[in-house]
């Protein structure tokens, strides 16, 4: 049995009065805090490990599902992993992160963003959070609006990655060579949902 207190606020959406540059900004000033926060973690002597990106992984489908885009979702999330695990680790690049901060995991109160949901907190790459932010604010906010272009989810991506990482920078640099990775993050989060 676990209880806490319930964070202040509620969730923020597209049409919300508080969805916009502000939040967005917020929202990469604590992802950045959280990092900057992981960066220097030690896991303390006798207490357990937290989960790495290796120890959650994406079941193949069954040689009797008939669905071929099943397999080719399958294939091309395993192409993304296998590209991921190659990539260097650093204490500047990789640690203790949320691996789940959408906006249906925290409440915002004037401003305030409170973080919750950290059952899928693991050892990743820092850059795994930013794209989980980008994936979610630009492409799930339109609950009810008709589906929008590629252009136009592109253009939303590119407005909160800007005003995410003004947020971002005043807590934790993070070398632009990883936000070239980017797309590869979140085309893993495409395909694995």
């Amino acid at each position: 049995l676990t209880a806490f207190e319930q964070a202040r606020g509620e969730h923020v959406h597209e049409g919300h009065p508080e969805w916009g540059a502000a939040l967005f900004r917020e929202w990469g000033r604590i992802t950045g805090l959280m990092h900057a926060c992981a960066a220097d973690y030690s896991v303390p002597e006798g207490a357990p490990d937290r989960l790495t990106d290796d120890e959650l992984p994406c079941d193949e489908p069954s040689d009797s599902d008939p669905s071929a885009e099943k397999r080719a979702l399958y294939r091309q999330f395993k192409a993304c992993e296998e590209r991921i695990r190659r990539l260097p680790r650093s204490r500047d690049s990789y640690g203790l992160c949320h691996r789940d901060l959408h906006h249906g995991n925290f409440f915002a109160d004037n401003g305030i963003i409170f973080a919750f949901d950290f059952d899928d907190c693991g050892y990743d790459y820092f850059v795994q959070d930013i794209a989980m932010a980008v994936y979610y604010a630009s492409t799930f906010p339109r609950w009810s609006a008709p589906a929008a272009s590629r252009e136009q989810t592109s253009a939303s991506a590119n407005r909160f990655l800007a005003c995410f990482m003004e947020g971002y920078d005043k807590v934790r640099r993070i070398d632009p060579l990883w936000l070239k990775q980017l797309p590869l993050f979140i085309e893993k989060r495409r395909c694995d949902l």
